[in-house]
């Protein structure tokens, strides 16, 4: 409780004056706590009414005694606010009642009249003006950046302000929050839509986008209307997670509650469609820009074009970007580093050169991003010496290359096996102040032969030294290379290394070591290896599943019976997809009679050897267990 000479102890009040029947008409059980909660706001806003002159009234910023009363109304409606806010998450009884108490207190804290006081508390239950006010109380202590949370605060009392102008005619279903609606000053629904609001924008800010939808299908049932920029922030929430199937529901729903939805949110959502690999999607939500009425802006045919880039489809990319120029709209650099891209995905370098120099007939200046596709485009196609020229090229126009840009040069290093070169641009990338990465140390060992294992090490050691080994897969790049070589105890070595630095193998591990030991018919260690990924908890894939089974199929003598368990394990447990080489690898374990019987009992589609689904993408990848390819190959490879 305040007290000094001058001042009103709180104590000294009649305190049960203020749960009268006179001032709480409707009297509510509390608890405690509500209850100690209850007495210290109305005990604040009490101290606020008397005619006694707080000391802080006569000392600056306020000036002397004939700002007393201006103060004191700026103390009530702070304190207010801070009600408002910090009661949004309490039962409606408690609200409601303190919010009547107060609002008793308010004509002789405020100098105004019963109607003044209800339309003080009903603007104040608007978050904005409830934001701007703190804000603006703030300025009034803050000795840096004062013009700055001035101006913040001007912004929401200002929009608050307009909420509270509305029209009968132009208030939202529901009703509005502002002086238009009586029942706030009683506790009633209004004020219960703004504590779900509050909530719903605590949920955006914490990321949590299940509680969010929940909260805004539950003002939307109780005919309460959000802001469109809670709309937006849940969209831009959910892009952000990648769930795309709920932000399309958004958008839908937005439409359904009369929200039109602007071009940008529309951008928002054919980003995330085309980072998540689906065109159709794309060009299908483009389309619906359009049938909306709105103008689509450069950045949405950019998303379509970068959604066809990245699955190298360089001649829908091509039509996307004509329709750029027939709508009467300007390419920009993205427009064009799309076009570039979809070359690079296809190793197509002389006509992602083309392009990169149309670009530059137009007037546009190459990118950093520019020149690292054109690079990419160089790297793909095995040419080293022509991509080691764009860089310079990229080096004499005075653009900085990134980690992104050295990581591609050195997997055409990689790729070419040229250690020499990778070490080369390893260390320039650190003379030029750039910090290797992961994939930087990675294509280094990659570039390494297998009988470079020593030098494969250091390079591993030099990456654990400099913290870029916190992925696994420059140690399974290192596996691989020991499999290669035939190094099976310095493969195992590296193993261990990784649960060292407190990390989980993952099955890319596991498979090449079961690849290794499978071809010579080592069965107990590959079920070693398959008791150890089940205490660690890593899921078998496709390709681990046919080196155990080729394992079976090459031991001396053919364990057959295991073989049939391995296999109904992963198709019944794993849920593994079978393809052409989980087949083989039965069939040479069991005899193409039995494996047939086995197959037709577990997999009635997969007939005569081959699944039922088309060869094309059937085959098993080391690195996900998925489809696509030639064969189940390891990505290291």
């Amino acid at each position: 409780a305040p007290g000094g000479p001058g001042r009103i102890r709180a104590k000294e009040l009649p305190f049960a004056e203020y749960f009268s029947p006179s001032v709480a008409p409707t009297v509510v059980p509390l608890d405690t706590t509500s209850a100690a909660m209850a007495g210290s706001i109305t005990s604040m806003f009490a101290f606020c009414s008397q005619e006694a002159q707080p000391r802080f009234d006569s000392t600056p910023p306020y000036g002397g005694s004939s700002r007393a009363p201006r103060c004191r109304r700026w103390a009530a409606i702070l304190m207010l606010s801070l009600f408002i806010v910090g009661t949004s998450f309490i039962s409606d009884d408690f609200a409601a009642f303190v919010l009547r108490t107060v609002g008793s207190l308010l004509p002789s804290a405020t100098g105004l009249d019963q109607a003044g006081s209800q339309h003080i508390v009903a603007a104040v239950a608007d978050s904005a003006i409830c934001t701007g006010v703190a804000l603006l109380v703030l300025s009034r202590f803050c000795r840096h950046r004062r013009r700055d949370t001035h101006r913040g605060a001007s912004k929401f009392l200002a929009l608050g302000t307009t909420r509270l102008q509305r029209p009968a005619a132009s208030t939202p279903k529901g009703g509005c929050r502002g002086a238009c609606c009586p029942e706030l000053h009683h506790g009633g629904a209004a004020l219960e839509g703004n504590r779900q609001r509050c909530r719903l924008d605590r949920a955006l800010r914490t990321g949590d986008c299940h509680r969010a939808l929940q909260l805004l299908r539950e003002l939307e049932a109780a005919g309460s209307c959000a802001e469109p920029s809670v709309y937006l922030g849940l969209l831009h929430t959910l892009v952000k997670r990648g769930e795309v199937h709920a932000a399309e529901r958004l958008l839908n729903r937005m439409d359904a509650q009369g929200i039109r939805p602007t071009v940008k949110a529309y951008n928002t959502l054919l980003d995330m469609l085309a980072r998540g690999d689906d065109p159709a999607a794309c060009e299908a939500w483009f389309e619906k820009i359009v049938a909306q009425g709105l103008q689509p802006t450069v950045m949405s045919y950019d998303m379509v074009i970068y959604a066809h880039s990245r699955h190298g489809n360089a001649v829908k990319a091509e039509e996307w970007f004509k329709r750029i120029i027939e709508a009467g709209l300007q390419p920009g650099t993205m427009s064009f580093n799309c076009r570039i891209h979809a070359r690079s995905v296809c190793g197509d370098a002389a006509g992602a050169e083309a392009r990169l120099k149309e670009m530059q007939r137009v007037g546009l200046e190459p990118t950093v991003n520019t020149y690292t596709a054109m690079i990419d485009a160089c790297a793909k196609s095995g040419d080293l010496i022509r991509a080691e020229e764009w860089l310079a090229v990229m080096t004499d126009a005075g653009v900085q290359g990134n980690v992104v840009t050295y990581s591609v040069v050195l997997d055409a290093c990689a790729k070419a096996g040229n250690l020499q070169r990778a070490e080369h641009w390893l260390a320039e990338m650190s003379r030029r102040g750039v910090q290797p990465n992961v994939h930087s140390y990675t294509s280094v060992i990659k570039a390494c032969a297998p009988s470079a294992l020593l030098v494969a090490e250091k390079w591993l050691e030099s990456a654990e030294d400099a913290g870029q080994a916190n992925d696994n897969v420059v140690y399974s790049t290192l596996i691989n290379l020991c499999c290669q070589a035939g190094d099976i105890d310095r493969a195992m070595a590296t193993l261990q290394r990784v649960k060292v630095r407190n990390l989980v193998p993952d099955v890319v591990a596991f498979a090449l070591l079961a690849k290794h030991f499978g071809r010579s018919g080592r069965w107990t260690e590959v079920e070693e290896l398959a008791g150890e990924m089940a205490r660690l908890g890593v899921r078998p894939n496709e390709y681990f599943v046919y080196a155990q089974l080729v394992a079976y199929a090459t031991a001396r003598p053919r364990q057959a019976s295991r073989a049939e368990a391995c296999f109904r394990e992963a198709v019944f447990r794993w849920k593994i997809q079978v393809n052409d080489y989980i087949v083989s690898g039965l069939t040479r374990a069991l005899g193409r009679s039995h494996a047939a019987e086995v197959l037709a009992e577990v997999c009635p589609g997969v007939r005569g050897g081959s699944p039922a689904r088309s060869r094309k993408g059937s085959s098993g990848s080391i690195s996900s267990g998925g489809s696509g390819g030639s064969g189940p190959r390891s990505r290291t490879e």
